[in-house]
């Protein structure tokens, strides 16, 4: 690893997820889903990799609860949301010939980087297309479940993850059939929805 850090060059990925036919089914793989803001993004944990191949990076979201839409907490409490992705350090690409980056064994077949502007080592920030990485100060409502072997929650998918910004709701997934009708509603009347939708048996 080079003692020098240099700008770190952004692959994103596509992922395949879990897909829910309903909100209530995708409710119910969650422990809790929340309206709430994110406070800090640090780095998480790395999955190792042999054989000099890079690590899989994740990332951790501490976001403060503001509303509680469903499941056990206090309003103001903090959570940490993992999530696939991060910086890590590509010396695989030395000797790389083609155009995409050499991405860890873990992130596994489902995993497809787009191709990267240059050959060769270089720091990196691995985002998923469909799951960007958090930023501070973003308004979110999640649905997330806990891991207990980890000690953090992660988001079942691009489904269960929304941006509040500019009075509307937006969707990681606005293509999605399930969530396409969320895509840019008010917020409040999306509150409301997903509080109808959340009800039913």
């Amino acid at each position: 690893m080079p003692a020098t850090i240099v700008p770190a060059e952004r692959v994103v990925a596509t992922a395949k997820w879990p897909s829910f036919d309903s909100v209530r089914r995708l409710s119910l793989a969650s422990d809790l889903v929340i309206r709430g803001r994110v406070v800090a993004v640090r780095p998480g944990r790395v999955v190792a990799s042999g054989a000099g191949a890079p690590a899989l990076p994740f990332t951790n979201a501490t976001v403060r609860i503001d509303e509680i839409l469903q499941g056990s907490a206090l309003v103001g409490d903090t959570v940490t949301v993992e999530q696939t992705g991060g910086t890590y350090y590509d010396t695989a690409a030395v000797n790389q010939q083609g155009p995409l980056p050499t991405l860890p064994p873990e992130a596994g077949p489902n995993v497809q980087p787009r191709p990267r502007l240059s050959p060769g080592p270089a720091w990196v920030v691995l985002e998923l297309e469909d799951d960007p990485l958090y930023r501070v100060n973003e308004e979110v409502v999640v649905f997330v479940s806990w891991k207990p072997l980890l000690g953090v929650y992660q988001v079942p998918g691009p489904q269960g993850r929304y941006r509040l910004a500019a009075g509307r709701a937006r969707t990681m997934a606005p293509v999605d059939p399930l969530v396409a009708r969320f895509e840019g509603m008010p917020i409040d009347a999306f509150i409301t929805s997903l509080r109808a939708e959340l009800a039913r048996p």
